[in-house]
C-alpha cells in the first residue's frame, strides 16, 4: 500500500496564460506472487491498482480588454497494472544481493473522471 503524487506541467505561451498546478494525491496497492525457477531465477507476477488525480486553474485572457476566463480542471484514473516479471537475483555478497527485473506490464483502465468549469471573469475600470 502507499501514496502517489505527481507533478503537472504546462507552458505558458509568452506570458498571456496564468497557470495555477495542484497534485492531488491518490492511494496504490496490490500483491506480489513469485515463482521460483533454477537457483538464481524466478517469475514475479504483480497485481498493483493506482488512483491519482490533477486540479488545475488556467486564466486565459480574450480580445476583450479586462476580460478573462477561468478554467478549471479536475482530472481522476483509477487503473489496474500487472506486470509479468523475470527476476534475475545475483548475491553480491553475505546480506547483499543484486536483482535485476524485466518483462512486460499490462494496464487496466477501471474509471476516468474529467470535471471542467468555465468563469467569465472581467475587470471594471470607472473613472471618477
Amino acid at each position: 500500500m502507499g501514496y502517489t503524487s505527481g507533478q503537472l506541467r504546462a507552458q505558458e505561451d509568452e506570458g498571456a496564460f496564468k497557470v495555477d498546478k495542484f497534485a492531488l494525491g491518490g492511494f496504490c496497492g496490490g500483491l506480489i506472487a513469485n515463482l521460483l525457477l533454477p537457483s538464481f531465477l524466478s517469475l514475479q507476477s504483480e497485481l498493483l491498482y493506482f488512483h491519482k488525480g490533477k486540479r488545475y486553474n488556467v486564466l486565459v485572457p480574450i480580445d476583450l480588454p479586462g476580460v478573462t476566463i477561468k478554467v478549471r480542471e479536475t482530472r481522476s484514473l483509477s487503473y489496474l497494472e500487472i506486470p509479468v516479471l523475470l527476476k534475475l537475483s545475483i548475491a553480491v555478497s553475505r546480506p547483499l544481493r543484486l536483482t535485476l527485473l524485466t518483462g512486460p506490464s499490462m494496464g487496466i483502465n477501471l474509471t476516468v473522471s474529467l470535471i471542467a468549469q468555465w468563469i467569465l471573469m472581467s475587470r471594471v475600470c470607472r473613472s471618477p
